[in-house]
């Protein structure tokens, strides 16, 4: 993984019971705790803009189902001029 260069330090806290669980996953994939947040992150940024993309298509769904957006697909592919 490309080393980060602009990086900027958080603290965060979390429950001390999930502390041995944490200390075991990060022994598993080799990587310090910072990878670990960073990827956790990541992982949770591309879930949360694929949830909020699925929310706004329902609420645009009404739009797409209306038969005036289809009202001149007759003229699709003449020329205009």
């Amino acid at each position: 993984m490309p080393k980060v260069v602009n990086t900027k330090r958080l603290t965060i806290s979390f429950p001390a019971s999930l502390e041995s669980e944490l200390s075991e996953i990060l022994s598993e994939l080799k990587i310090n705790r910072s990878e670990f947040f960073k990827r956790v992150f990541d992982n949770y940024l591309i879930n949360y803009r694929k949830q909020k993309l699925a929310n706004i298509a329902e609420l645009m769904k009404d739009e797409y189902n209306n038969t005036d957006l289809t009202d001149l697909i007759s003229l699709d592919g003449e020329d205009f001029q």
